[in-house]
């Protein structure tokens, strides 16, 4: 198995240009006490251009985050002033770059699993919640090719199969990953404004949540 991050050590050393270099996002976020019920997500290209914020829940936490498409580093300044705006400081803080590109998710015998396979979404980079998912998955797999239940062959390909599952949607998200990083900054605040009606974005929340 290759959980090695979105560097795949194992998958680029068997297939060079497996890692997309170009396709690689970064981000930092902090968890602090803050409760929070709902995800969400902010594009303001006035505070951070080329990027995103958001606000993550996780019980009596949430997670704030900022995150450039473009791979710019240094984003602890923009962190600290998002966090300002609800009079929050920052805890410790945890990131780095992800991959959006959904890739093979088999080469050999070899299992490619969370960042290494770009399992982490595009647009808002939520990469957690789909990586355990997979990961579990595949350990499942793994456990079933070990006991004897399957082959290895028919492990493989059932993974493969699981693992591309969601290409279609993983492809939308990058369509508006793509859109809000060349659509001039007028057209996206009118749609932004639309997305943001409380209808509409609560149908978008329940599509999201079910990628």
């Amino acid at each position: 198995m290759d959980a090695t991050g979105w560097r795949a050590f194992i998958a680029e050393k068997l297939k060079p240009g497996y890692v997309h270099r170009n396709m690689l996002s970064f981000g930092i976020e902090t968890e602090v006490p803050y409760r929070e019920e709902n995800f969400h997500f902010f594009y303001e290209p006035e505070f951070l251009k080329n990027g995103v914020s958001w606000i993550f829940p996780c019980g009596e936490f949430s997670r704030f985050g900022v995150a450039s498409y473009r791979g710019e580093r240094k984003l602890l300044n923009r962190l600290d002033v998002f966090l300002e705006r609800y009079r929050i400081r920052r805890r410790k803080v945890h990131g780095g770059f992800f991959c959006y590109s959904l890739k093979e998710p088999v080469i050999d015998n070899v299992f490619i699993v969370g960042c290494a396979q770009g399992q982490t979404l595009p647009l808002t980079g939520e990469g957690i919640r789909r990586c355990i998912k997979y990961g579990v998955k595949c350990g499942e797999i793994i456990r079933r090719i070990l006991e004897g239940e399957i082959t290895m062959d028919e492990g493989l390909e059932k993974y493969s199969r699981s693992a591309l599952e969601p290409k279609v949607k993983y492809s939308w998200l990058l369509r508006l990953q793509n859109i809000i990083l060349k659509v001039p900054e007028r057209n996206l605040e009118i749609g932004a404004r639309i997305v943001s009606h409380r209808f509409l974005s609560g149908f978008l929340e329940k599509r999201y949540l079910g990628i």
